[in-house]
């Protein structure tokens, strides 16, 4: 999770010369592989 977080945080901070995909593609993909996990931790 901290990963997918850093690389989210990395991929917002590249110029905008560099990526090939729109800026907010990478990040919403990585939100999206976050959200399922996040209610099966809740139970504890």
């Amino acid at each position: 999770m901290v990963a997918t977080l850093a690389a989210i945080g990395l991929s917002l901070a590249l110029p905008q010369q560099l990526p090939a995909a729109p800026r907010y593609l990478l990040p919403a993909l990585e939100v999206l592989l976050l959200l399922p996990p996040m209610p099966s931790t809740r139970d504890g």
